[in-house]
């Protein structure tokens, strides 16, 4: 696992040692964390393989679901800048023939682009590698 450091230094405002501690039971033996962001309370967590969305579902109680998302597997990434509320993006994302979109909300503290550029970059590597 990459020293927590590297990991605050991404972009993130997330506790570094919180996101090692919350990760580390759910990544494989050879992986490791090479970033992590905070958005609106939900921590995403990039791996040479795959994105962790972690989301606390603040309504519920306690719980707290985790989405673990292959690069190759990802179909359909949208982007809605000047979203209603707050909220100054909405990033979502498709897996398969899914209908269903798993939805990222972004403040102006972490930039939308930015985000779906790293994330460009990750599925365009891993599509390669499958070739």
């Amino acid at each position: 696992m990459h020293e927590i450091g590297e990991i605050r230094a991404c972009v993130s405002e997330a506790d570094a040692r919180w996101v090692q501690e919350e990760c580390s039971r759910l990544l494989g033996k050879e992986e490791h964390v090479d970033c992590a962001l905070l958005l609106q309370g939900d921590i995403v967590v990039f791996t040479a393989w795959r994105l962790l969305v972690v989301q606390k579902h603040r309504l519920r109680g306690k719980e707290v679901e985790y989405t673990s998302i292959p690069y190759r597997a990802l179909t359909r990434v949208t982007i809605e800048a000047v979203g209603t509320l707050d909220l100054d993006a909405e990033l979502r994302l498709w897996t398969g023939d899914s209908a269903e979109a798993l939805v990222l909300q972004f403040t102006r503290q972490v930039n939308v682009y930015d985000f779906q550029a790293k994330l460009a970059r990750r599925i365009v590597e891993a599509s390669v590698a499958v070739s």
